[in-house]
């Protein structure tokens, strides 16, 4: 890749990255890490693994052909990155595509109604514990009364409380046990995640180097089967670089050793609309050990772009 194809005009772009950089924790992500030396991991090529990579090509095929079929932008594959390109033949931007195996909007009105469920169990049973046991509460202990007392929908994911183990009378046996129901409901009802923007760690640091050698922005599409979501590097680093943020905008795991930062979808633009469900087609590869296993490969879907989005970008 020729670093001269970009367009130079961001001069001031790689101080701030640098900026928000220095504000996040080493501990989290070393960005002077980085390293071109790609460690060989033992990969169990099966049909799982075949799937995978059909879906992100399929993704990459998907974002490439939209930006293909408008009259302002070019894109092109060059090695993992796709480079989008204006009507002057200048290079703008580099993206790097995910995939999602989910329709979005399906996906995300199930699990929020599952939310809303757990959320009017937890109110429900918090109004049986006021209604039939306030006074044994009051009397017994008035602070676990008003956190109770206070408890709203709009609270659920920060409310938390020690469970009492009360045995000297029935009635209080009953108060534990009704604690111990809203307790759970309010668990089940924080344990369902809506989707999320996944990004690793190894992925930043590669986007990080990236714009130093070129000058550039970097985005990330995250692309479901019905809409794709796009999120710039800088709003990565500002969120991250914000320890207020972590558990309302942003998510940290740490699966099998390696950090993912997750950004809650419906909080970044939408890139592609309308996207039409692939077709499928059954292949079956043999592997070099003669195992047969197949998997299907995704045909280039049509969707449409949100130029405006673009046009900002």
């Amino acid at each position: 890749m020729n670093k001269n194809n970009f367009e130079n005009n961001k001069n001031d772009y790689i101080a701030k990255i640098q900026m928000l950089i220095s504000k996040i924790n080493k501990n989290l992500i070393n960005f002077d890490e980085y390293t071109n030396n790609i460690k060989k991991q033992s990969i169990q090529i099966n049909s799982e693994y075949l799937i995978k990579i059909e879906e992100n090509t399929w993704a990459k095929n998907t974002l490439i052909k939209s930006f293909n079929n408008t009259s302002h932008y070019k894109a092109t594959l060059e090695d993992d990155d796709i480079i989008i390109y204006n009507n002057s033949n200048n290079a703008v931007f580099a993206i790097k595509v995910y995939c999602a195996p989910f329709i979005f909007d399906k996906y995300q009105a199930f699990m929020l109604d599952k939310k809303n469920f757990y959320a009017n169990r937890a109110l429900l049973v918090k109004d049986k514990i006021l209604s039939m046991h306030y006074d044994l509460l009051y009397n017994k202990n008035k602070e676990l009364l008003k956190l109770i007392e206070a408890i709203n929908k709009d609270n659920l994911d920060i409310i938390s409380f020690k469970l009492p183990n009360w045995k000297t009378s029935v009635e209080l046996e009953k108060v534990s046990e009704r604690i111990k129901e809203l307790d759970e409901a309010i668990t089940d009802r924080n344990n369902i995640k809506l989707l999320t923007i996944n990004i690793t760690k190894e992925d930043l640091q590669y986007a990080y180097n990236f714009i130093k050698n070129y000058n550039t922005t970097y985005y990330y599409v995250y692309v479901f089967f019905d809409k794709a979501f796009i999120i710039s590097f800088e709003r990565v680093l500002e969120l991250i670089s914000n320890s207020n943020l972590e558990d309302s905008k942003y998510f940290i795991e740490n699966i099998n050793n390696s950090i993912i930062i997750k950004i809650i979808a419906d909080d970044e633009e939408v890139i592609l609309e309308n996207i039409e469900f692939p077709k499928y087609t059954t292949m079956v590869k043999e592997l070099e050990n003669g195992m047969i296993v197949s998997y299907s490969h995704l045909g280039c879907s049509n969707a449409t772009l949100n130029e405006s989005i673009i046009d900002k970008l």
